[in-house]
């Protein structure tokens, strides 16, 4: 990491700083270092180090620290994400203990389908097993918040009628059931409306549900509607066409990273600033990020196929690391203007992802077609 000691009377120091984006630490001679990301260097490190008739107009100085300033280290980023994941490396070297206030990270939410009782339900969870294989099954997520995880957990379960109660169940036909019972939205196996043998069906139902995303739910709704439809049946087929409406509404607003744990996927992102006519790749694994991988922007597809063999190699990172990694990529989804495609590469899938070698082309020309590709294949017409 570039490093330039900081001497206040040299009227020229800023000057050797480069106007681009860049990850900085700025050391000071007492106390922590003032660290953060950039679009242009130059121009922000003049808000603190600059002499005050030279500071940029118009804008308030936050602090003078050219007495405290002892120095600069800086790395050039090629693009938002790349600069996002350097300043959670820096951090997190940094301030071990710390560095996830400071970034504002906050742990995602899963849906997880529970195991612990016979009958399962769909909850919500911030909570993921330090053992990645074990939760592959389970979870869905991440998702931003826990609002848009309530509300696509209860569309699912209007058309999947699992239990809403949270205590562990123990059937009992004196049990009076609840109001879900009454309205046809549980099949009540607290007082043996159903039998063990349809739950587990139910269960299964939703389980492969969470792994297609939602997809096999609106398909079925898709057939039923068309069926109806056939039998001039309209009315019923107008009550199912808005169950699918509700259903591709919330589908359409999953970012492209929600899925099951077991999914996988290549992020794939322009070379480091200093390495151009490249291309970086990290591997989505285990509800993890592995890399990242530098490759040439005209790697061919046994390269390619090297460099993601060699990624899936790496060792999982530890939940708490798996937690940040998916943190850090719903922020980078949210925003209006990124760099970078998410390609899908199902586990059962030996083949490069599509597009791969194209999408680093397109890269290092400074175009990309960004994420919402990943959503669009999603799409199930009507």
């Amino acid at each position: 990491m570039p490093r330039l000691d900081y001497d206040p009377q040299d009227t020229e120091w800023l000057q050797r700083l480069p106007e681009a984006r860049a990850v900085y630490t700025l050391r000071l001679h007492a106390g922590e270092p003032l660290m953060g990301q950039t679009a242009d260097l130059r121009r922000r490190l003049e808000r603190y180090l600059a002499p005050a008739t030279e500071a940029p107009s118009g804008r308030q100085r936050p602090v003078d620290l050219r007495a405290q300033a002892a120095g600069v280290e800086y790395q050039l980023a090629n693009s938002g994400w790349e600069a996002q994941w350097l300043l959670y490396q820096n951090l997190r070297r940094e301030f071990p203990g710390d560095y996830r206030r400071r970034l504002r990270l906050r742990r995602p939410v899963y849906l997880k389908l529970t195991q612990e009782n016979e009958f399962p339900r769909l909850t919500l969870t911030r909570r993921m097993h330090r053992s990645a294989g074990r939760v592959q099954p389970l979870l869905f997520g991440p998702l931003p918040s826990p609002a848009r995880a309530r509300r696509l957990a209860e569309a699912w379960l209007d058309e999947i009628h699992l239990r809403r109660c949270q205590p562990d169940l123990h059937p009992d036909a004196s049990f009076p059931g609840c109001v879900f019972s009454e309205v046809k939205l549980c099949p009540a196996p607290c007082n043996f409306g159903c039998s063990r043998e349809d739950y587990a069906g139910l269960v299964m139902r939703m389980r492969e549900n969470l792994a297609s995303r939602g997809a096999t739910l609106l398909e079925q709704l898709s057939r039923e509607r068309e069926a109806c439809s056939q039998a001039c049946d309209f009315e019923r087929a107008a009550a199912l066409h808005q169950r699918w409406q509700r259903l591709q509404k919330q589908l359409r607003s999953l970012p492209a990273v929600a899925a099951t744990a077991a999914a996988r996927a290549v992020l794939a992102l322009p070379g480091p600033a200093d390495q151009p006519g490249t291309g970086q790749l990290f591997l989505w694994q285990d509800a993890g990020l592995r890399g990242p991988l530098t490759v040439a922007a005209e790697a061919d597809a046994q390269d390619l196929a090297d460099a993601l063999s060699r990624l899936g190699a790496l060792p999982a990172p530890a939940a708490g690391q798996r937690a940040d990694h998916a943190a850090l990529l719903l922020r980078w989804m949210r925003r209006t203007r990124r760099i970078g495609d998410w390609l899908d590469w199902p586990r059962e899938e030996t083949a490069l992802p599509a597009r791969l070698e194209e999408c680093l082309r397109r890269m290092t020309k400074g175009k990309s077609a960004g994420v919402m590709d990943h959503q669009i294949r999603f799409k199930v017409r009507g």
